[in-house]
């Protein structure tokens, strides 16, 4: 492959996935390593267990008093939002600790 198409990949990755994502996929390319997909599922479900706080932890969270206490917004897209990626986001929403959010629906 010449290095002019390599120039025009890398300028299409800066821009589609931004800087990180590029040098990643780069150093990958350069080191002839392959991601196995499996192995990181199973990567996460170690780091899960490893970290997933109890219930008593959970609680002290929601029981803690913050000096200031902002207000956190979350502004979702709505314009053709599947019925299941809004219900899996309000649940996840609902389920964290900080309680001081309003969710801003925008549709167009």
């Amino acid at each position: 492959m010449n290095i002019r198409n390599n120039v025009n990949k890398i300028k299409y990755y800066l821009r589609r996935y931004g800087f990180f994502v590029t040098v990643k996929k780069i150093f990958k390319r350069m080191f002839h390593i392959k991601e196995n997909r499996k192995n990181n599922q199973e990567q996460y479900k170690i780091w899960i267990r490893n970290n997933e706080l109890t219930e008593s932890e959970l609680e002290k969270q929601r029981d803690y008093k913050f000096n200031y206490n902002p207000k956190i917004s979350i502004v979702v897209p709505m314009y053709n939002t599947p019925e299941s990626f809004f219900k899996e986001l309000v649940e996840s929403i609902q389920n964290q600790t900080y309680s001081n959010w309003e969710l801003v629906l925008a549709d167009r």
